[in-house]
């Protein structure tokens, strides 16, 4: 297996890693086969996004047309490594599970999407809250954003102990009954 990262930008792991994370939960065979069909897809997706991404950068509008988008026909769909791993979350807090080196590696990665969407999610709070763009944050929407990344750890610490158990209950299943 490659040892190469499956999506720097959206799965900074590598296939190998995630083979030996679904392992843990599953015959080996089975998390071979998932882990290459999922980290094909997601590289895909990472080549068709950066495809995107340069024909949106090449994209000028036409100062004589009030509204003109980029030709959809030219225009790769914006496409996400999370389409390719629906059990994501599952697929994380294994990882997380994996070795000490892989848990700060994966506290790394949820710390970077959650800054990544930071802007974002400040955005559309303060807009709810004010109905303003570009207004300093009312302490409230603070407030409610710090509660959702207190509620969003709290998801994620239930996750990685749902993860635990699996993988109890996966060793000390008979071996006939291991999926």
């Amino acid at each position: 297996m490659p040892d190469a990262l499956i999506d720097p930008e959206e799965f900074p792991f590598t296939e190998s890693e995630l083979c030996d994370a679904l392992a843990l939960v599953s015959d080996r065979a089975w998390a071979t086969r998932e882990s290459a069909e999922h980290a094909a897809g997601m590289r895909r997706a990472a080549v068709d996004r950066a495809a995107y991404v340069a024909i949106m950068a090449a994209w000028r509008p036409d100062p004589a047309r009030t509204i003109e988008l980029p030709d959809p026909e030219a225009a790769v769909p914006v496409l996400s490594s999370r389409i390719y791993l629906w059990y994501r979350d599952d697929a994380v807090a294994l990882l997380s599970l994996g070795s000490m080196e892989l848990s700060l590696r994966v506290a790394a990665y949820r710390a970077d999407q959650r800054a990544r969407g930071r802007s974002s999610r400040v955005r559309q709070a303060v807009w709810r809250a004010t109905g303003l763009v570009d207004v300093p944050v009312p302490p409230a929407v603070e407030a409610q954003l710090k509660a959702e990344d207190e509620a969003m750890d709290t998801a994620w610490h239930r996750q990685v102990r749902k993860m635990q158990r699996r993988i109890e209950k996966h060793r000390h299943a008979p071996r006939a009954f291991r999926t």
